[in-house]
């Protein structure tokens, strides 16, 4: 368990940096993130778990800070932010699932996963491609999935939003998931 926490830790961390590519990515799918978990920390059944503050926090702190950093963008977060917002929600996706759920362990995995699946899709599809490609996949580029979005069509901003709401679909499953879990 210590070493796929360590792997969950630094690899949730690193999604969000490498998904702070466009104006409002980041701050947008860690705003929906963050407010996903504290949703599932206020239905638990001995009542909101504690958890479920920080999320709820951080969820407040990231809608005010998108209102600067959706396209155009006046401030950024930069590689301390984004490294910030990912190690909160890598921290506190399990911690909420813990403390929350009385019931398999199959849903203590699926409801970070579940919240966390866009910045772990985009992560995975980037590392992957650069793999097969025979690149490293520390090195930068424009293989995001929001960069794919745009090279189909879309604007930054409806690529952006299209995170927002595949993040949000994301969200309501893990808090559909949890509410139907037996014994929860």
């Amino acid at each position: 368990d210590a070493l796929l926490t360590l792997f969950w830790l630094i690899g949730v961390t690193n999604a969000f940096n490498l998904i702070d590519n466009m104006d409002g990515a980041c701050a947008g799918v860690g705003t929906i993130a963050a407010a996903s978990v504290a949703a599932i920390a206020w239905f638990a059944p001995a009542g909101p778990v504690a958890a479920g503050g920080w999320a709820a926090a951080l969820a407040g702190a990231l809608a005010g800070f998108l209102v600067f950093n959706f396209h155009p963008a006046k401030i950024f977060l930069g590689d301390s932010g984004s490294l910030f917002i990912g190690f909160l929600l890598a921290g506190l996706t399990p911690g909420v699932a813990i403390e929350a759920v009385g019931a398999p362990r199959s849903a203590l995995v699926a409801l970070p996963v579940l919240v966390l699946a866009v910045p772990i899709f985009d992560t995975s599809l980037v590392t992957i491609a650069r793999r097969l490609s025979g690149r490293r996949a520390s090195v930068g580029g424009t293989d995001h999935t929001a960069h794919r979005l745009v090279r189909l069509g879309f604007s930054e901003t409806r690529a952006v939003l299209v995170l927002y709401a595949l993040t949000s679909l994301a969200g309501a499953a893990a808090i559909a998931v949890y509410l139907v879990i037996p014994g929860a």
